[in-house]
């Protein structure tokens, strides 16, 4: 090699170790909650979704929440239950509804769904699914009150709600577990409709064009110009946390100057794991991998950000109350 090009090689190296020393010194954007908050999609992992063994699972791996899909009877009764498709061959879906469902009984989306019916009718529903590589057969449906009851102070509950409001507010009465739950909302009107009556616990919004698009993407500026906005509505009635479909840095730091914490979509974490959310400052992680997530966290931002065991939804929300 000659002088002058030992003299660039030598330029060179020293210009890439300076870049990556600096790339190493520079802080990571930490997360706005003191723990993230982890939430295990449709309640655990290794058993039907929605059930009470499957909650066990969660309270095991020690989750801050596990994720329920609560619908309402018509008579109000509040059970379990998240639409599923029918496909026998699939892992995750149904394998049998029983005598009383045809493929007849299916929604346009194909799926089996109990929306629409008294209790007593949603009580004789008998299932069966895969769940991996083991069905799990005979299953029924499950009252609100069988995961309140059971497991209260032992996990939190993060529920996606169908149906009128004042079933929920009854229940979280009786049970006494306002401070134990993270309400999930699309629906702005009912978002504000819930906070006006519990201003006190926790909620998150999917806004559009946040947490989902519902024409064209935007570009950079345009999701810049949402986001604001969608940050003023959610301050304006009280909110904690936003979904969001593109994390980057700059949005998660606009959030949490506006005491907001974030949360990916669940698909996102499942397709992409949840490390490169962590890197950027990310509160939240929801997803079907609690144990994965549980690691990432640990390994990327330590265990002091990993949940802690018994500590409420309203207590780890406390800073964007």
């Amino acid at each position: 090699m000659s002088s002058l090009n030992r003299r660039k090689f030598l330029a060179t190296s020293a210009a890439l170790a300076l870049a990556s020393n600096l790339e190493a010194a520079a802080p990571r954007p930490k997360p706005f909650l003191p723990r993230i908050f982890v939430s295990a999609h449709r309640g655990g992992v290794g058993f039907p979704d929605n059930t009470p063994d499957l909650i066990a699972t969660s309270v095991k791996l020690g989750v801050t929440a596990a994720e329920l899909d609560v619908t309402v009877s018509t008579d109000g009764k509040l059970f379990l239950f998240h639409p599923y498709h029918w496909n026998p061959d699939k892992p995750g879906e149904l394998v049998d509804i029983g005598p009383a469902w045809t493929k007849e009984s299916l929604d346009p989306a194909g799926r089996i769904t109990l929306r629409g019916l008294p209790w007593s009718k949603v009580k004789e529903v008998r299932y069966s699914v895969r769940v991996g590589d083991t069905v799990f057969a005979d299953q029924r449906i499950h009252l609100v009150d069988e995961a309140f009851g059971p497991f209260k102070g032992k996990v939190n509950f993060h529920i996606d709600p169908e149906g009128p409001m004042e079933p929920f507010y009854e229940a979280f009465k009786r049970h006494k577990n306002h401070s134990q739950i993270v309400m999930q909302f699309a629906g702005y009107e009912l978002l504000k409709q819930f906070k006006k009556h519990e201003p006190k616990m926790v909620t998150h919004w999917k806004a559009p064009g946040v947490g989902y698009y519902t024409q064209e993407k935007p570009d950079a500026a345009g999701q810049i110009e949402t986001l604001r906005n969608a940050i003023r509505m959610a301050k304006a009635v009280g909110t904690n946390m936003l979904v969001m479909e593109d994390i980057t840095a700059e949005k998660l730091e606009l959030c949490h100057e506006a005491k907001l914490a974030v949360m990916p979509r669940a698909s996102m974490v499942n397709t992409t794991g949840g490390d490169r959310f962590l890197k950027v400052g990310i509160d939240a992680l929801f997803g079907d991998a609690p144990e994965r997530m549980l690691k990432s966290i640990e390994s990327i931002l330590g265990a002091s950000y990993l949940p802690q065991r018994g500590e409420s939804a309203a207590e780890l929300f406390s800073a964007t109350m």
